[in-house]
């Protein structure tokens, strides 16, 4: 599986957004409706600790069918994060639960903020 977005994440603290992501294999979109979708933050990759742990209705699997899934990362997320860079990835378990697969670890950045710091 591959897992593409538009490129590493970063927003500014206390920002809000949809995350949006295209899942491929072998070049071919991948149609992933119905599966479970998990998106994890850590500090670092070895941490044991998540900081952040997104699942269920904080995706959008509208366009699912076509390899597209979007992620929403709330504005409470950011703040809790506070500002500093770390790793993410995507989980999809499929149906079956015998095909596990992970993206690529994603940079995850918070941006400080006037409206936060």
């Amino acid at each position: 599986m591959t897992c593409t977005t538009s490129s590493d994440i970063e927003l500014r603290r206390g920002e809000g957004k949809w995350i949006d992501f295209t899942i491929t294999r072998g070049g071919v979109a991948l149609n992933i409706s119905g599966e479970e979708f998990l998106f994890a933050v850590k500090s670092n990759q070895n941490d044991a600790a998540y900081l952040l742990l997104k699942s269920g209705e904080a995706f959008d699997p509208t366009n699912a069918a076509s390899g597209e899934l979007a992620l929403n990362i709330t504005a409470a997320d950011t703040i809790t994060l506070g500002v500093g860079n770390f790793v993410s990835a995507l989980k999809i378990v499929f149906e079956n639960n015998t095909d596990v697969d992970l993206s690529d670890n994603i940079p995850f950045i918070i941006r400080s903020s006037v409206f936060h710091d």
